[in-house]
C-alpha cells in the first residue's frame, strides 16, 4: 500500500473518496495546547534538497542538491558552528548524497567518486564508485565498520558494496549465495569491545544487524500488518524505530529494541490527522525521523509535522510555521513530508529533501529547505 502511494504520489492519495461527514473511525483528535513560537526558514537553504545531515566536531554538517540551472554548482557541503549562520564547506560538480565519518575525517558519495575531507580541511577524492552504485540519488546511506566503508543503494537494485582501504570493491548480497541486493537505507553504528557493527533499515522497513559479515534480522515482537517507517536511531544503547499499520489503518508507532532483541511499543501509538481515514490509502502518521533532546522525545512525521511527547498530556503537535501541503482540506492542513531532525546548539531543525531513503515516502509540492525552533 505504501508502493502505490509512492508510485501514484501524494496527490493521488488525496483523492476523497468518502463522502463529507462520514465517520473517521479509531482517530485521535489532536490534544489541546497553543504554541507560543514557530519554526523560522534557514535562508542559506532556499532552494536546496537536503540529501544528509550529520554531526562532526562539534559542527552540524548538511549535504544537499541545487537545481538552479545558473548556480555554480549542482552538490555542496554546508556546516554551522552555532546553529544560526552557515557556511559554504566544499562545492562539487556532481550531485552528493549520504555522508558518514571515519576517525578525524568526513565522507561524502558523489555520483562518481566518494570525496573525503581529512582533520586539516583539505579535501580529496578517496575512491571511485562502481557503475552500479553510481548517482549518489540512488543510495540511501553509507557507514564505516572495522576498517572497511559500506554504501547501499536504495532504490533500483538495492545493492550493498564494500570498499577496502586499498580499493578494492565487492558486492554484499543477502543471503549470501544470492543475487538479491539487500538496499540498506540507514545505518546506525554500534562499538562494542572495540568491534563495530551497527544495526541497519532496509528499503522495504525491516531492520537487521550487520558486523559486515553476518546479517541478522531484528523481528521479533513486532505486530503483525505494520510496515518500517524511515526514523532509526540509538539512544541510551538502545534502538528504537518507527512502525506504521499498513492494513488497520492504524496510526504509527515509535518501538525499542529490549535486552532479549524483542520490539516492544515505546509511550503510545502516534496521533493522526483528524482526517487520516478520508483517504485512500488512509494518510496515518509515518514517522520518517526520532530526537532525542535530554528527556524530551521528538517524531517528524510523513504528513503531520513534529510531534513532541508531553508526560500528561501524550503526543503534542509543534507545527506552526511548517511548510503546509499545496493540498489541503477544511478540517486541518496537512504538512510537507519532514526527511531531517537534528538538534544543535538549542535548536531542532528540520530539514526537507530527496534523499534516497525516504523515496517510500509521499511526494508533494517542493521538498526543500531548512526550518529551526529554538527549544526553551
Amino acid at each position: 500500500m505504501r508502493d502505490a502511494m509512492h508510485i501514484y504520489g501524494f496527490v493521488s492519495m488525496l483523492f476523497t473518496l468518502f463522502m463529507a461527514g462520514c465517520e473517521d473511525k479509531g482517530v485521535d483528535p489532536p490534544p489541546p495546547g497553543k504554541e507560543e513560537k514557530k519554526w523560522e526558514v534557514v535562508p542559506e537553504f532556499i532552494n536546496l534538497d537536503i540529501r544528509y545531515m550529520i554531526h562532526f566536531k562539534n559542527e552540524l554538517y548538511a549535504a544537499v542538491v541545487n537545481y538552479q540551472g545558473d548556480s555554480l554548482y549542482k552538490g555542496a557541503v554546508l556546516k554551522t558552528s552555532d546553529g544560526d549562520s552557515w557556511k559554504l564547506v566544499k562545492t562539487f560538480n556532481e550531485g552528493i548524497g549520504p555522508m558518514t565519518v571515519e576517525g578525524d575525517s568526513l565522507y561524502v558519495n558523489g555520483d562518481h567518486f566518494i570525496h573525503k575531507m581529512d582533520a586539516t580541511g583539505n579535501w580529496v577524492i578517496k575512491f571511485g564508485v562502481p557503475w552500479q552504485i553510481a548517482e549518489a540519488d540512488l543510495n540511501g546511506d553509507m557507514i564505516f565498520l572495522n576498517g572497511n566503508l559500506y554504501v547501499s543503494q536504495t532504490r533500483f537494485t538495492g545493492y550493498m558494496y564494500e570498499v577496502t582501504p586499498d580499493s578494492q570493491w565487492k558486492p554484499i548480497y543477502y543471503p549470501p549465495g544470492s543475487e538479491n541486493g539487500i538496499g540498506g537505507a540507514r545505518f546506525v553504528k554500534i562499538k562494542s569491545n572495540d568491534v563495530e557493527t551497527c544495526f541497519f533499515r532496509q528499503w522495504a522497513g525491516y531492520i537487521f544487524q550487520f558486523d559486515g559479515k553476518l546479517m541478522n534480522p531484528c523481528d521479533q515482537g513486532l505486530p503483525p500488518s505494520i510496515e518500517g517507517a524511515n526514523s532509526i536511531v540509538f539512544h541510551n544503547d538502545t534502538l528504537f524505530a518507527g512502525f506504521i499499520g499498513i492494513n488497520n489503518g492504524s496510526s504509527g508507532m515509535m518501538m525499542y529494541l529490549d535486552n532479549n532483541a524483542i520490539w516492544k511499543l515505546y509511550r503510545d501509538s502516534l496521533l493522526n490527522s483528524p482526517s487520516a481515514f478520508r483517504y485512500i490509502p488512509p494518510a496515518t502518521t509515518l514517522p520518517t525521523s526520532i530526537l532525542f533532546v535530554g528527556e524530551r522525545i521528538f517524531v517528524a512525521t510523513e504528513v503531520f509535522g513534529v510531534l513532541e511527547w508531553n508526560p500528561y498530556s501524550g503526543w503534542q503537535t509543534l507545527n506552526k510555521g511548517l511548510m503546509p501541503q499545496q493540498i489541503t482540506n477544511q478540517d486541518e492542513n496537512l504538512y510537507n513530508t519532514i526527511s531531517f531532525l537534528e538538534y544543535f546548539h538549542g535548536k531542532i531543525f528540520v530539514g526537507y529533501g530527496d534523499p534516497a531513503f525516504m523515496w517510500r515516502t509521499a511526494i508533494a509540492g517542493p521538498r526543500k529547505g531548512l526550518l529551526k525552533y529554538k527549544l526553551k
